[in-house]
């Protein structure tokens, strides 16, 4: 299995095993790292998946949790397609406010890991996507955050036909976020 480390530290790509035979075909989405690459949730187990359907043109995130908060974060996409992006925001890390892009489908069987402090956004690239993410936390508003994906300053180039909600699309800045010590 060839694992893909991002830039970003912490930040992994791998594909996903898959077996197949005349029957249909199986993937293990998720088999703990620990032993080769030192990839596991910081508790060793993951407590919420999370199945997210998106129609063609949605525009999701970018959401993380607030500082404090050691959320890992799985996903893969299992239906359709997105394009992907992941946004340092670790304000210590050298590559704070950089941002990395990954193409998910169902057909290229592909997860990504993020660390704690990396934030999530996508695209819907299909007439409909689904996204199944597994996090180690449980959810808690009150510590959820999102940062606006048209914030200028992280450069990330969108559809301007784009949906999106009215939650992300009054989203605060990175720099709001930042001067709010919430990252």
């Amino acid at each position: 299995m060839k694992i893909e480390w991002s830039r970003i530290k912490g930040l992994v790509i791998s594909p996903v095993e898959s077996h197949k035979d005349d029957r249909g075909h199986l993937e293990v989405i998720y088999e703990s790292l620990t032993k080769n690459h030192g990839i596991t949730p910081s508790n060793g187990s993951f407590k919420r998946l999370v199945l997210v359907e998106s129609k063609k043109g949605v525009i999701r995130g970018i959401h993380r949790a607030q500082k404090n908060v050691n959320e890992i974060k799985l996903l893969t996409c299992v239906f359709g397609a997105v394009r992907e992006i992941l946004v340092d925001l670790r304000p210590k890390s050298p590559t704070f406010g950089e941002h990395t892009e990954v193409f998910l489908s169902s057909s290229d069987k592909k997860i990504v890991i993020l660390p704690p402090g990396v934030g999530q956004a996508y695209e819907a690239c299909s007439e409909v996507s689904v996204l199944l993410y597994a996090l180690n936390t449980n959810y808690n508003p009150e510590r959820d955050l999102v940062i606006n994906t048209h914030d200028e300053s992280l450069g990330i180039s969108w559809d301007a036909n784009g949906t999106r909600n009215l939650r992300d699309k009054v989203a605060m800045s990175l720099s709001d976020a930042l001067s709010q010590d919430l990252l």
